[in-house]
């Protein structure tokens, strides 16, 4: 049985900082043996989960805190380590950053979110900037949300998007329903004052404030449902997903939701119309997610990018139902790179359980080797090699490893380490007219027990900017002879060292 050590963190969630150890722990082992049809089940419904609590209240506290669970989960002999937490400096050899490399050398596969300190450049925290460390980078995924067309006396609305809602609400209900609509600005507490929401829709611009706060308060003045519309052209691309707390709430262009305000001031009534889904695509960066390089080394991360967006998970009973302590309310979406850590350490743990002799350097590599491309062209300092495949990983039968080098700490000399990934970084270099020339090792292993021929080719993929674009810059990438050094080992494989 495989064993993940989870530890809890939440460094931008609301007052109740408590569930987002909870939430990580339903995405890696949830059972969905819930009575309810949004229950969850895990990625790695199985594994043996241990929870060492090693900050304090709030999820603050001192990262040796954090190093001493790390150093005790590795004592315990747990198989992975996630660690949905860091703080935003970007220090590849920081404590934390040399306890999880530590923890990778020590034979325990080690997960860290990238952070949620994006979109800018070089804004991956630490320990997740560590060499050795998975680090993970949060995308969305595709989802149906319910979309009403709605008429204001001439106006006709088409894309009026489910933003938020409660478990029990059934949107459905609306359908050909006519409700007053109230304009309440920004939707701050302040801002509902001296305006009569009672029974009504409230109006909110998007701006300020989390679209959480905004719905909550609403509900508080007595609004039945609300309306957000975007303060920049184009929908609200987001889903907040469903708490006890709120209310139906809906989004809106900024084209359509001032168009909606301008009716609201003559009085006019809000129809929902009828109810249809749209689905979005899904595979986008999140724009919170956390990007390399890392600062000094230039190394790619994160690593890999996993669902991270609206993810719904398990949450203490109390906290959205504290009277009755309702296991139907223990549930909750949340938003971070926390959320998609746990993705890829239950999938680390799917493929401990199929290859039981895997070093924690080939479950990184299995990672990497088989993640595929997100949506758009990003740079690999967004979105390291992709987002996960589970499958793909678990069942991968060629490994393409990284022969690499880093600045490692050992007691208080930085010393060299040598060490396996699944991405080539040549580092950061500022050159004055001068060429140089670098060379990196790898190595294809066939893990299949069938001949396989591989063609090695490489392209330049796009980059974020005229400094990271490698064509614009003159670089040059040659594949140097190959070396054949076909043998068997002990595991029946073949390798190709190039």
């Amino acid at each position: 049985m495989v064993r993940i050590w989870l530890s809890k963190f939440d460094m931008y969630g609301n007052s109740y900082y408590t569930a987002h150890g909870t939430h990580v722990s339903g995405t890696i082992a949830g059972q969905q043996d819930s009575f309810v049809d949004y229950s969850v089940k895990g990625v790695a419904p199985e594994v043996d989960l241990y929870s060492y609590r090693v900050l304090g209240a709030y999820g603050s506290g001192d990262m040796n805190w954090v190093i001493g669970g790390i150093d005790k989960a590795v004592r315990d002999g747990m198989d992975v380590i996630n660690l949905s937490l860091g703080m935003n400096a970007n220090d590849p050899l920081s404590p934390a950053a040399v306890a999880v490399n530590n923890a990778m050398l020590s034979d325990v596969v080690t997960v860290v979110a990238a952070g949620n300190a994006g979109p800018g450049d070089q804004t991956v925290g630490t320990p997740g900037a560590a060499a050795l460390s998975i680090a993970v980078g949060a995308s969305d995924v595709s989802q149906n949300t319910p979309t009403f067309s709605a008429t204001v006396d001439e106006l006709t609305f088409s894309d009026v998007q489910l933003l938020a809602k409660s478990f029990a609400d059934n949107v459905a209900d609306l359908e050909n329903e006519s409700l007053p609509v109230v304009y309440v600005g920004l939707g701050a507490d302040s801002d509902f004052a001296d305006v009569d929401v009672e029974g009504k829709i409230a109006l909110i611009e998007r701006g300020e404030l989390a679209f959480d706060e905004k719905i909550r308060n609403a509900k508080s003045a007595g609004a039945v449902a609300t309306i957000v519309y975007n303060n920049e052209a184009g929908q609200i691309p987001h889903y907040v997903g469903e708490n006890s707390d709120y209310i139906p709430s809906f989004r809106l262009s900024k084209e359509d939701g001032e168009s909606l305000k301008k009716a609201v001031n003559e009085g006019a009534l809000f129809t929902f119309g009828e109810l249809g889904n749209v689905k979005s695509e899904g595979d986008n960066l999140a724009d919170f997610s956390s990007r390399g390089p890392v600062s000094g080394t230039y190394d790619i991360k994160p690593d890999v990018t996993a669902p991270g967006v609206a993810i719904n998970s398990t949450v203490p009973s109390f906290i959205n139902d504290p009277e009755d302590n309702s296991y139907g309310s223990a549930y909750s979406r949340m938003n971070g790179t926390s959320m998609a850590t746990p993705h890829v350490a239950g999938v680390a743990a799917l493929i401990l359980q199929q290859n039981p002799d895997y070093t924690p350097f080939e479950v990184k590599a299995a990672l990497m080797n088989t993640a595929v491309d997100l949506r758009e062209d990003y740079s690999v300092y967004e979105v390291g090699a992709g987002r996960i495949d589970a499958y793909d990983a678990v069942h991968a039968d060629t490994a393409v490893v990284v022969h690499d080098q880093t600045d490692m700490v050992e007691g208080v000399e930085i010393v060299s380490l040598n060490h396996d990934t699944g991405s080539i970084s040549f580092g950061g270099y500022y050159l004055d007219g001068e060429a140089i020339e670098k060379s990196k090792r790898l190595s294809i292993e066939n893990k299949s027990n069938e001949e396989k021929t591989y063609e090695v080719q490489v392209d330049f993929l796009q980059a974020k900017g005229n400094r990271q674009d490698a064509s614009k810059n003159g670089v040059e990438l040659e594949v140097g002879k190959l070396r054949l050094r076909f043998h068997r080992n002990k595991r029946k494989t073949w390798k190709l060292v190039l």
